[in-house]
């Protein structure tokens, strides 16, 4: 249970608040908060339209939308820290176009980088290259990040699916998208740059355990970035974007040299298999889904309970979207 507890009302004019309890921020239960708020109303609340919704959490305030969802007012009342909802504005086919045609922006513009950079003598630079991958990154989540999270990786995805924030129905179309889209891309570039060896695929300077080690770490970093961000107030989101592509392009830039500094098996696997460099793929296929996976503990230490719930309570958490109309009926 948050600290603070919540109640509810549902208003004629189809607004929902969420208002904090007046006094000592007692610890109720959904019963409890139900008599604080006199107000009798089912756990699901059918959302017909375009709805504003009233955060208040202690004396501040945020204003959040929601789209034709239905609303688990228990979550609400149980985690307010966590009151967002899935808006179900897009559906799963617009959310795998968004993460193929943002990953195909990320490897195109990565790797592309180094391709022009190998072939121009330079020009771009290995600080060029950096910036470049945290640029794209920054400019898909501003342009897709509210259709589809803006994944972009499949350790990213397969680590908000272990901290309980993304359903797992979703995960393997995501994934899918996400190397079609990196696979386009490079096939892109084989046909723009025929005579290049290897199409910007990340390969060790070193021992492959060195890479190995260095990969998982630089994706634990990233992946705390990314959890962390993507928690709190309304105002850490906005910036979140600046956070994630400046995180990619300091890694990129001090540990690009010697690793590649994938941190995306998306990102690797598709100049890797185009170019056929594949005697390495291994080391950025597991050592980047290792390190986000780990970060999950990391998030858990410094945040709120309830940040990373983690797959055992996923089916309870707020972007759960595929409950039947049935189901809600029948809690009411």
């Amino acid at each position: 249970m948050h600290p603070l507890s919540f109640a509810a009302s549902i208003h004629e004019t189809g607004a929902t608040q969420i208002g904090q309890v007046a006094g000592d921020f007692r610890l109720i239960g959904l019963e409890g908060a139900l008599e604080e708020a006199d107000a009798d109303f089912s756990v699901f609340h059918e959302v017909e339209e375009t709805q504003a919704v009233s955060i208040g959490e202690r004396g501040e305030e945020s204003d959040v939308t929601f789209h034709r969802s239905r609303i688990r007012l228990d979550i609400y009342l149980d985690k307010p820290q966590r009151a967002y909802g899935l808006p179900v504005m897009f559906g799963l086919r617009q959310k795998l176009v968004a993460e193929f045609l943002g990953t195909f922006a990320l490897v195109f513009a990565g790797t592309g980088a180094i391709v022009i950079n190998d072939v121009s003598g330079g020009a771009v630079t290995h600080v060029g290259i950096a910036l470049t991958f945290g640029l794209i990154v920054l400019a898909m989540i501003y342009t897709i990040g509210e259709v589809s999270g803006a994944h972009l990786n499949p350790a990213v995805s397969v680590a908000f699916w272990l901290s309980g924030r993304f359903h797992g129905s979703n995960l393997l179309p995501y994934i899918l998208s996400q190397l079609a889209g990196a696979l386009c891309a490079s096939l892109v570039l084989k046909l723009l740059f025929p005579a290049h060896a290897t199409l910007g695929s990340t390969l060790p300077a070193g021992p492959a355990m060195q890479s190995f080690v260095l990969e998982l770490i630089l994706t634990f970093l990233l992946m705390f970035v990314i959890l962390n961000v993507s928690t709190g107030a309304k105002e850490k989101g906005i910036t979140a974007g600046i956070a994630v592509g400046s995180v990619i392009a300091l890694e990129a830039m001090f540990a690009g040299k010697i690793c590649g500094a994938s941190m995306n098996p998306a990102r690797s696997f598709a100049p890797a298999l185009t170019s056929g460099n594949l005697q390495h793929l291994w080391i950025y296929l597991t050592a980047p889904v290792i390190g986000a996976a780990l970060a999950i503990f990391a998030c858990r230490g410094c945040q709120q309970p309830g940040c990373c719930p983690g797959l055992e309570t996923r089916d309870e958490n707020i972007y759960e979207t595929h409950r039947t109309e049935e189901d809600a009926r029948g809690s009411r």
